[in-house]
């Protein structure tokens, strides 16, 4: 009986294995471009870049492929004002004489022997009007039943044109302001998106309006000496597409089924972002 089954299930092992194949697949050759990351927010003293170069998809990640003695100019409505200096291995940085200006439109442009010049370019936005922020505490529940602090504030969004924010609540110490940490925050409105960062929204269904949000987070430890801080930041675009890539991509990295996700670039000729925000600090409690 058991030489029966042997021969019965013969011919399905040798399906099986005519049906294998192996395949040598050509990877195409990786040309590396420039990958520029710069993030101003309004009021720094300092403006500050890496630069790396993109690596082949066989491309071992020991290194971060950091890129050495480039040249990277920023220009304020076309004229130049600052070149960055090489402050340690592919980093790059200038001391401001003032802010960078609300309004204005900057342009930030690498050069590199071996490497096309890439550029990039933004306009540092306004701040918002922040106004009657309240806090309760344990005043409200997220959606396992769990109970959070709630903040509400409102806000008054620029009309006819398109606004991106990003919003967290932090716990600041009262003594020492350099010391903050970021809270879980979440809002049961449905404006809210997740961000790599925190929380963000775009203006599409409040153009214009003095919009009321209302905020979840994470409580206080007990006898913690600190206050809670509402984080609020008008953000450009590029910010805004960034994080919800990233956030994209780390959602589909281990889903084998998933189609890759490219990561948002503003650079031309290379990859990366240059991105500015407003950012404002309110305390709720």
């Amino acid at each position: 009986m058991k030489n029966l089954l042997y021969i019965l299930f013969l011919p399905f092992l040798l399906a099986f294995y005519s049906c294998e194949q192996i395949i040598d697949v050509e990877v195409p050759v990786h040309d590396p471009v420039l990958v520029l990351s710069s993030f101003y927010i309004a009021g720094d003293m300092e403006i500050e870049a890496i630069l790396t170069k993109s690596a082949g998809i066989l491309t071992s990640n020991d290194s971060l492929n950091i890129v050495e003695d480039a040249t990277i100019n920023l220009y304020e409505e076309d004229v130049l004002i600052y070149t960055l200096n090489e402050i340690t291995v592919g980093e790059y940085a200038a001391t401001l004489s003032a802010p960078l200006t609300i309004g204005k439109e900057y342009r930030m442009e690498v050069i590199k022997q071996g490497f096309e010049t890439v550029w990039a370019t933004q306009t540092l936005p306004a701040a918002v009007a922040i106004s009657d922020i309240s806090f309760e505490e344990e005043g409200g529940i997220d959606l396992e039943g769990v109970q959070k602090d709630v903040i509400e504030f409102k806000f008054q969004d620029q009309a006819n044109e398109a606004n991106f924010y990003q919003a967290i609540i932090r716990h600041r110490d009262r003594t020492d302001t350099t010391q903050n940490w970021g809270q879980w925050t979440w809002s049961l409105d449905p404006i809210l998106e997740e961000g790599w960062e925190a929380p963000i929204f775009s203006d599409d269904i409040l153009d214009g309006e003095n919009y009321k949000l209302r905020l979840l987070a994470d409580s206080r430890s007990s006898g913690s000496n600190s206050n809670v801080v509402l984080d609020f930041s008008v953000i450009t675009r590029d910010k805004y597409l960034l994080s919800k890539s990233l956030v994209a991509q780390e959602i589909a990295k281990d889903n084998p089924f998933s189609e890759p996700v490219i990561v948002y670039t503003n650079v031309e000729n290379g990859q990366g972002v240059f991105s500015m925000e407003n950012r404002s600090f309110t305390i709720a409690q």
